[in-house]
């Protein structure tokens, strides 16, 4: 992957602008003046020359309470608020940047951490990141455990990310995730984030409890995903409204959709395998009084001895006004 990107007059300025919902005229909050105004000057030097070439980077933002914080976190003695070069000096850091004397923006060597180690020593419940902005596509995995538990790490913009590993982003509050690339998910891998829209375009495969406690998401949208693996991938999603899955063949494990009782419409036309058997009857468990539309292949209504799929005989019993819409 070439290390040199060329951008057109602050392009890269702007998409960042729209990660954190500013846009012209509107009213920018105070914690992020720092970085637009850091933005701006970055995009400034491609203003007087349509073509400027740029150095990669990765920014990861951290708010610190104090200069204590600060030091205790990195292990290194700061003498002056302004002494961040000592920091530069640790494994994988390029650079640091002091914005005020509590929040710091540092970025990365891309050859160095272009895949995010496990339980890893900046990012593993840290309690000062708050976001990450890779404007390069440099990172394209985080391992198990990666960020997990960070209570501050709101926005996400990872481009290139294609692994997500056990637990990645579990305990995240994640309000802003922009990760187009992801195809595979491990379990727990965005546990409990607080999106409401999820769009995977090349995702083809997710483990158990993968999307679990995701209690703001209403709308999941995976137009490559063959299987979902494991127990209870969507459990406990009670705002989950729509799954749009139209390629998906298996359902491999139970609860799937345990306690997903705002769902309106599922589709997945393609569905071979809706649980363990056919005869089991837990992927809709906790699930009553629904009025959903499900919508799987006609050989679903057949194929339990005749009878439709297990799953769907107890959706119906405890929900009588779902609609079945057999394609």
């Amino acid at each position: 992957m070439s290390l040199s990107k060329k951008y057109k007059n602050g392009s890269n300025f702007n998409w960042r602008k729209r990660m954190l919902g500013c846009t012209k005229g509107s009213g920018v909050g105070t914690t992020f003046n720092w970085q637009l105004r850091m933005l701006k000057q970055q995009a400034a030097k491609c203003i007087n020359d349509d073509f400027q070439t740029v150095p990669p980077t990765i920014f990861f933002t951290m708010v610190f309470t104090s200069i204590t914080d600060v030091e205790t976190f990195f292990g290194t003695p700061l003498v002056t608020l302004t002494d961040w070069q000592n920091l530069t000096q640790l494994g994988g850091l390029t650079s640091i940047y002091s914005i005020d004397a509590t929040t710091v923006v540092f970025t990365i060597d891309p050859l160095a951490y272009n895949f995010i180690p496990a339980n890893d020593f900046f990012f593993s419940q840290n309690q000062y990141l708050i976001q990450i902005i890779d404007d390069w596509g440099i990172i394209y995995g985080a391992d198990f455990f990666s960020f997990v538990s960070s209570p501050f790490l709101s926005v996400v913009y990872l481009p290139a990310l294609d692994y997500v590993g056990f637990g990645a982003f579990s305990g995240c509050p994640i309000v802003n995730l922009y990760a187009p690339n992801v195809t595979y998910v491990e379990a727990n891998g965005f546990q409990g984030i607080r999106v409401t829209t999820l769009n995977f375009p090349i995702l083809t495969f997710i483990d158990g409890t993968s999307f679990e406690f995701c209690s703001f998401l209403r709308d999941f949208t995976a137009p490559l995903l063959d299987t979902i693996s494991g127990v209870g991938a969507f459990r406990n999603c009670t705002a989950l409204e729509v799954v749009d899955i139209p390629n998906c063949q298996f359902w491999t494990d139970t609860g799937v959709f345990d306690n997903c009782n705002s769902l309106t419409d599922i589709y997945a036309p393609l569905l071979v395998q809706m649980g363990l058997t056919v005869g089991d009857d837990t992927i809709f468990v906790n699930i009553v009084g629904n009025a959903m539309t499900l919508t799987v292949p006609l050989a679903m209504q057949t194929n339990n001895g005749g009878l439709p799929d297990g799953d769907i005989q107890t959706l119906l019993i405890n929900s009588p006004g779902v609609t079945l819409n057999y394609v």
